[in-house]
């Protein structure tokens, strides 16, 4: 079985629980886009691609406010399934505000 890696940086020293997590990731043999996941009143989880206004693109993460805590391990899960990543190997990566 091939393992598919991805490469994540976050911007934010990541605590167990976070309203409000954003960095940027890279899928192989991609560019760094940004991710920018945060609580919200939604009942579902929602996952949205967007390209911010200096062309960047990536994708926003409601979480809803009702689950389980928002940190690092629940961040990389969902961007797993939503890309069918195996491993998110955590490097420095650019300022996603930077990118955006």
């Amino acid at each position: 079985m091939h393992i598919i890696e991805g490469e994540i940086s976050y911007d934010l020293v990541m605590e167990e629980n976070m309203d409000f997590v954003e960095g940027a990731y890279r899928l192989p043999g991609g560019v760094w886009e940004v991710f920018v996941t945060q609580t919200w009143q939604v009942t579902e989880l929602e996952i949205k691609p967007s390209t911010w206004g200096s062309g960047a693109t990536g994708i926003i993460i409601q979480f809803p406010l009702e689950e389980r805590s928002l940190n690092k391990n629940a961040v990389e899960e969902l961007m797993s399934d939503y890309f069918d990543i195996q491993i998110w190997k955590e490097v420095n990566g650019p300022d996603s505000m930077q990118l955006r």
